[in-house]
């Protein structure tokens, strides 16, 4: 199959979430480490998770991790006051497994509803090395 762009991009909104799973160091780490292995990606950095302080009345506080995958990255923000996270899974390859990801998360997390938004990155990537 052709590649028409150069990577994928699911940006994943999750409500209704456990409050105990929102706010588990741990779990934000396992997930970190799991879902790499779940769409065949190659981590090539551990797992980063640090407890975020309340900032305001829309950042109640909560938990933010990252992993570096060979393929990109991905990213989780949790607000457990507010049963809500946000996450990103980011690739160079041209197509990821979405309904394996929304069902990780909710899964992970017992997430109520997600809004899902998925972008098809460099569109007008070049096909050749300009240099």
């Amino acid at each position: 199959m052709k590649q028409t762009h150069f990577g994928a991009h699911l940006c994943l909104d999750g409500y209704g979430g456990s409050i105990s799973c929102l706010n588990s160091k741990d779990t934000i780490k396992n997930a970190l480490y799991e879902l790499p292995q779940i769409l065949g990606m190659e981590r090539i950095t551990r797992p980063k998770v640090k407890h975020c302080t309340p900032r305001n009345l829309k950042d109640s506080g909560g938990y933010s991790g990252f992993v570096i995958i060979a393929e990109s990255h991905i990213s989780i923000h949790t607000f457990s006051k507010k049963g809500f996270l946000t996450a990103d899974v980011y690739t160079c390859q041209s197509k990821l497994a979405k309904g394996k990801i929304i069902s990780y998360f909710k899964r992970t997390f017992c997430l109520k509803s997600v809004e899902i938004n998925y972008i098809k990155r460099g569109l007008s990537f070049p096909k050749q090395d300009l240099y």
